[in-house]
């Protein structure tokens, strides 16, 4: 009764393919005598490996869904991206952000910064904002 439960897959390789889908995860699979099974349980389901850690801020935003590289693909600053997190990391220099927006015709944009406690932007971006009023 028990076996009736259970997914079977012969071990012959009818075709290959290079690119799962995405409805695809893995799992622990035991060879039995009438081919390969996955044994039923809590724990068959294998951790998904964590992606990649980007290298650069580039690399991260690339990763990001459209929505979210449209609302950081604008940012503006006259600092790098490894001075920036020094500046955020460094107490004394307290931080404070802005931020706007707006519709006009069925279109929203947003503008905000970033800015040290002596009035310098550190770093500002703009662009598009999705959804409804």
């Amino acid at each position: 009764m028990a076996n009736r439960h259970r997914k079977r897959f012969k071990p012959t390789v009818q075709r290959i393919i290079t690119t799962l889908p995405q409805s695809c995860y893995p799992v622990e699979c035991l060879e039995g005598h009438y081919g390969f099974y996955v044994p039923r349980g809590q724990h068959n389901v294998l951790e998904e490996p964590s992606p990649p850690t980007p290298a650069c801020f580039k690399e991260f935003l690339d990763s990001q869904p459209e929505w979210s590289r449209d609302m950081l693909g604008t940012l503006e600053s006259k600092f790098s991206y490894e001075e920036i997190a020094s500046k955020l990391r460094e107490s004394q220099h307290h931080p404070s952000s802005a931020c706007d927006g707006s519709v006009a015709n069925n279109q929203g944009t947003f503008g905000w910064s970033m800015n040290l406690k002596n009035g310098t932007t550190i770093i500002e971006g703009s662009g598009p904002a999705y959804g409804s009023q």
